[in-house]
């Protein structure tokens, strides 16, 4: 199975993609705004017979989890080949009505992003930061002067969790019922004081994951107080605990929504998290691994998505799709990008280089059995 790839030519930084516009942050700092959704509408039109299929692929990633949808996508996979067979370029150096460069007033160069609820969000060496991203003239406001590897915010309990390198996992928790600038924020507290360089979200619990360190997998309770729920931290599950079906020593571990993982040896353990009816606590469960024939060598970071896990090397990066394809994407990236909490945007995945950014979407996951794949997120079907 093919992959559909679009690029843009350039020398950037970062991206974000979120309400229909696609952001990316050059090498100097400022930024490119597009009109995602109108410039997909507009490489559509040449291609009458694609035009669904290419809204699908950049736009309206949700579409085909759907029950009621299986006959009409199974068809529609020969329209997806076609559409992977056709080279995609972006010219954003010529004037285009819907592209605009605008400044970035945030500190640059950031070490991560995300966006939530119309705020971006930037971890820096000196802080977090955040400003009003469906402006072009932002005000940026400093939250927290901890230095911050990573950020990750929570699909549903207003908190941001952060990657504090040596200092820790910390929990960022917000009050978005008030306007921009006026958001009331608690100090963010710590978690684990375990080494974390990423974070990620299983429900309401968080993972913790290091290059160093041990993963922690930080599990809460839900109480319901003053007509509202609030997360209570009940336990830190270390590591070996989690991973002892297993049966094998430390390797590098990470994990996001219903999937934890660890890598060694050519071989990805896979967990599937689930909660015990009663109790309400998490439940481990080993499923299938994943068998990688090649030595990458040394393992740089990792991430899971619905698609699939994706494996950062030296040298490139590796996509364990959920259909057990593997695809390599050869040459190191500057940077790479996933959207896993995105309605619309779950399938794509952002790989930016010296001189382009590659935007993959994938949808072989469309044709995969969402109850038993063991590389990528579950996805549950709509009716």
């Amino acid at each position: 199975m093919q992959n559909i790839k679009l690029i843009i030519k350039g020398n950037f930084w970062d991206t974000q993609i979120y309400s229909k516009k696609l952001h990316i942050f050059d090498i100097n700092g400022s930024r490119f705004v597009i009109n995602w959704n109108d410039l997909i509408n507009d490489f559509s039109q040449k291609y009458p017979n694609l035009k669904t299929i290419a809204r699908i692929s950049f736009l309206e990633s949700d579409f085909f989890y759907s029950k009621s949808k299986k006959t009409e996508h199974l068809y529609s996979k020969i329209l997806f080949d076609e559409l992977a067979k056709l080279p995609i370029h972006i010219d954003i150096s010529k004037r285009n009505k819907h592209i605009s460069h605008l400044d970035n007033p945030l500190p640059f160069p950031h070490n991560d992003s995300e966006v939530y609820y119309n705020e971006l969000y930037i971890s820096h060496s000196d802080g977090i930061y955040k400003a009003n991203f469906t402006t072009s003239n932002y005000k940026k406001e400093k939250l927290w002067d901890g230095s911050v590897l990573q950020l990750s915010a929570s699909r549903s309990n207003t908190s941001i969790a952060l990657a504090a390198g040596s200092d820790g996992l910390f929990d960022m928790r917000l009050d978005t019922t008030k306007p921009s600038f006026f958001t009331k924020r608690q100090e963010p507290k710590k978690v684990s004081p375990e080494h974390c360089s990423s974070c990620e979200w299983s429900t309401h619990n968080i993972i913790s994951s290091s290059y160093i360190s041990p993963l922690v997998f930080a599990a809460y309770k839900k109480i319901k107080k003053n007509k509202k729920f609030e997360r209570i931290l009940e336990e830190l599950i270390p590591e070996h605990k989690i991973f002892e079906a297993v049966n094998i020593e430390h390797g590098f571990s990470w994990g996001e929504s219903d999937k934890l993982y660890m890598y060694k040896n050519n071989i990805i353990s896979a967990i599937k998290i689930t909660e015990h009816k009663k109790s309400k606590k998490p439940v481990f469960k080993k499923i299938k691994s994943i068998n990688i024939d090649n030595d990458y060598g040394d393992i740089v970071s990792a991430n899971v998505a619905p698609f699939g896990v994706i494996l950062e090397f030296d040298e490139r990066l590796v996509i364990i799709k959920s259909n057990g394809e593997i695809f390599p994407i050869e040459g190191e990236p500057v940077n790479w990008r996933i959207f896993t909490k995105s309605r619309y945007y779950k399938n794509q995945l952002h790989v930016i280089y010296d001189d382009r950014l590659e935007i993959y979407s994938f949808y072989h996951d469309y044709f995969v059995d969402q109850k038993l794949k063991s590389s990528g997120t579950t996805v549950r079907l709509k009716k």
